[in-house]
């Protein structure tokens, strides 16, 4: 996000990782993940602890794909969370990372 229209979508997308319907959020975050920068990895990393599975999900997935190793210390928590689903997301994009 080099650029101001760049920033003021990224300000609007911000705002939707705090909407009521975990589906706009998770929409937020894929399209967030397209950018690719520092700021955005933070602004996903937050989603991790968001109380829907599929956005904690997405956030997880869309980690994976940004490619930002530093991001695994994050990821190894979710190794051992309740949800089956949230694990296995997690060791999926750990090993992606890993062997990128």
């Amino acid at each position: 996000m080099d650029n101001v229209g760049d920033e003021n979508i990224a300000k609007h997308l911000t705002a939707l990782l705090d909407d009521s319907d975990p589906y706009v959020r998770s929409k937020a975050i894929e399209i967030l993940g397209k950018h690719r920068n520092g700021a955005t990895v933070g602004l996903i990393m937050k989603c991790l602890n968001d109380s829907d599975p599929y956005v904690r999900t997405k956030a997880i997935e869309t980690l994976g794909a940004i490619g930002d190793k530093t991001t695994i210390q994050y990821l190894k928590p979710l190794l051992n969370d309740k949800d089956n689903v949230i694990k296995a997301a997690a060791k999926k994009a750990i090993d992606k990372l890993r062997n990128k």
